[in-house]
């Protein structure tokens, strides 16, 4: 993942094939060190928990700051336009895979306003 803060919280949603969906709230970016076409690199651990699916996933990554971003292959390079997914081998533990979805960062979207408004779910200027 590609700028990020590493106090903001994330919203990870992981959706299995047949619709099956688990969302996990309050996730926190760990910066690698690293950079790509100019944007740091993050990187977030986590396990599935209960949710018995571990392949034909999507998973759906979404942050204050950014609109929600779908992944459905490890090194996707644009927009995932398939209505399933093809991530695969993910654990109920953080020993997870690591996929990488840096060539396909999150996109900027509806922001916190200096003023403290709310997201209103529009992109502005």
């Amino acid at each position: 993942m590609c700028n990020l803060a590493t106090d903001v919280p994330l919203s990870v949603t992981v959706r299995a094939d047949d619709g099956n969906m688990k969302t996990f709230e309050g996730l926190t970016a760990m910066d690698t060190g690293t950079t790509q076409n100019e944007l740091e690199v993050y990187q977030v651990k986590m396990g599935l928990g209960d949710f018995k699916y571990a392949s034909k996933l999507s998973v759906f990554i979404k942050d204050p700051r950014h609109l929600q971003v779908k992944y459905g292959v490890s090194g996707q390079t644009e927009f995932y336009g398939k209505s399933g997914g093809e991530l695969g081998t993910l654990t109920s533990d953080a020993d997870t895979p690591l996929f990488d979805f840096t060539k396909y960062p999150l996109l900027g979207g509806d922001v916190v306003g200096d003023n403290g408004d709310s997201q209103d779910g529009v992109v502005t200027g």
